[in-house]
């Protein structure tokens, strides 16, 4: 990992304690950062960091100013300088911080204090700047100096003899602090949280105290869960998928559901309930091969430890969290469960509406049991499939695609948004895919990576979401690709299947798509070339390009 610390005060020591565990840029003397962003430094640049800290201390910043408009322009000016470093470093992310101002000029009671407009100022600016820049990043320096305690993070000592702001202890929970945003930035997120219902959404026993009669309420202990749920809830507004294992009845799991009014909850926000007697690891089993994902995208929350032990026992590529022993802390535990398993810097479209599709993909599989033929049913959907080069406002999604899926991914290579815009800047092309049908939009679900030379090019890896497999999409895709790239000029087209151990369901797709298998290499990689013009890929459906 290679970061790069710029800033308005000393940051040494900070410096020495990130070097302990990453390499990182020595700037050319502290305070330069404004030096970075309007100077094209050949030193940061092919150091080509992954990451760019902008930590800017708010005091020294604005200590000049006297007057609220005086700060504002102060503000715009630095702004600029960091849209500037923004635009020459499109290869890297950015960290930028917020900024916290503690008071000490000394004033009247009745004059009110303009630091904290100041801060606000700056934060909104942040934020419009995050808006416009994928790799731009919210740094939240204010709320940890905050929550730590400005007492504890500053020191005055520190400041006055070497332009240090911070104390040793600030400097500590700052370098954790950067260490915990690049875990999350690179973090391979997990996909469903699957929730136990007794005592953990509720306090009580449903079978034994009624939909009307369990803890759920908006004070004293029933706040609890009823806070826990808002949590639950703004996860699933995340994209996270919420899913139910309890062993309870149905019938009376329904019954809460219509009856109780404090649920936060909905029946609908859950992708699959599974309220029966069968033991946890074998619903969680069946709730994966339901859902086409790996056990290893689980979160299992539930307060019985005997439940969490079977299931840490027979299913260890699950995660499962340990439930508070003060149930007070159980929105807290919901944070904690988002921090280190779901956290996203943004939520992309598909984020958003990502249990429905998964509801609405239950509603596929039904009319597939009904069909009378696989062609019946494909032609049935309607599908509507586009390809078209990766627009600016797709490039989340497509990274957050390389990164989590497993299955259906031929080649398996991860791509940070660095490693994706270094592949388009050497001349390769990256295909999105969207698709749509009768029942709702599937959203972006894949991306094709290829790179020409001459009159033949490489599939450099072929990807797709598992939501999606089954339709045949994978053969429409190709389809429309190798009529591009002949019309191109293109004969030949090589492709590769690296196996992972987790994309068995593409081992055989180069075979089955009419390539011819040229090498097995030692370790199992699997090589192929196919002559468009001599096999042509004829798919029942069809794939477009946009326009």
């Amino acid at each position: 990992m290679r970061i790069a610390i710029l800033s308005n005060v000393n940051l040494d020591l900070l410096l020495q304690l990130q070097a302990k565990k990453k390499e990182v840029f020595e700037t050319q003397g502290y305070g330069q950062w404004i030096h970075y962003a309007l100077t094209e430094s050949e030193a940061l640049i092919d150091f080509a960091p992954d990451c760019i800290f902008v930590i800017l201390d708010g005091f020294a910043l604005l200590e000049e100013c006297r007057f609220k408009e005086d700060g504002f322009a102060e503000i715009d000016r630095a702004m600029g300088y960091i849209t500037s470093l923004a635009k020459r470093y499109t290869n890297s992310f950015l960290a930028i911080s917020t900024i916290d101002i503690p008071v000490r000029r000394i004033a009247p009671s009745n004059c009110p204090p303009i630091e904290d407009t100041w801060s606000y100022y700056w934060n909104d600016k942040l934020d419009r700047i995050t808006l416009a820049m994928n790799h731009v990043h919210r740094f939240d320096l204010m709320q940890s100096i905050r929550n730590f305690g400005r007492v504890n993070y500053y020191s005055e000592k520190m400041w006055y003899m070497g332009s240090i702001p911070y104390s040793m202890k600030g400097l500590q929970k700052l370098s954790e602090q950067i260490d915990d945003h690049l875990d999350h930035l690179f973090m391979n997120r997990k996909k469903v949280l699957v929730l136990d219902l007794d005592n953990t959404l509720w306090g009580g026993v449903l079978g034994e105290e009624g939909s009307q009669g369990i803890t759920l309420g908006t004070s004293l202990l029933g706040a609890v869960y009823r806070d826990a749920q808002k949590r639950i809830k703004e996860l699933k507004e995340l994209g996270v998928l919420l899913a139910v294992v309890s062993k309870n009845n149905m019938d009376e799991v329904d019954a809460l559901f219509q009856q109780n009014t404090q649920m936060v909850l909905d029946k609908s926000d859950f992708i699959a309930i599974y309220a029966n007697w069968d033991d946890k690891p074998t619903n969680l089993k069946q709730l994966a091969q339901e859902l086409n994902l790996g056990l290893d995208s689980f979160v299992f929350l539930d307060d019985n430890e005997v439940e969490r032990e079977m299931v840490k026992r027979t299913l260890p590529m699950v995660e499962v969290v340990e439930f508070p022993k003060d149930v007070a802390n159980l929105p807290a535990t919901i944070r904690e469960i988002y921090k280190k398993y779901f956290w996203q810097r943004a939520v992309t479209n598909e984020d958003r509406i990502k249990t429905k599709q998964y509801q609405e993909e239950a509603l596929r599989k039904n009319d597939l049991k009904s069909a009378v033929s696989l062609d019946e049913y494909l032609l049935s959907l309607n599908m509507n499939i586009r390809i078209g080069e990766v627009l600016d406002d797709q490039v989340e999604r497509v990274i957050q695609l390389i990164g989590k899926t497993n299955q259906f991914n031929t080649c398996t290579l991860r791509f940070d948004l660095h490693e994706f815009q270094s592949y388009k800047d050497r001349g390769n092309s990256v295909y999105a895919v969207s698709v749509s049908d009768k029942y709702g939009d599937s959203g972006l679900i894949s991306v094709i990576m290829i790179n020409r030379g001459g009159e033949s090019a490489t599939i450099d890896n072929f990807l797709m979401s598992c939501r999606v497999m089954g339709r045949q999409i994978e053969n429409a895709i190709l389809e429309a690709i190798e009529n591009k790239i002949y019309d191109e000029g293109i004969k030949k087209l090589y492709a590769s299947y690296i196996p992972s151990g987790r994309n068995k369901p593409v081992e055989e797709l180069w075979d089955r798509l009419g390539f011819k298998l040229t090498q097995i290499l030692d370790n199992g990689t699997r090589q192929y070339v196919k002559r468009i013009e001599d096999h042509p890929n004829l798919s029942l459906i069809k794939a477009y390009w946009n326009a």
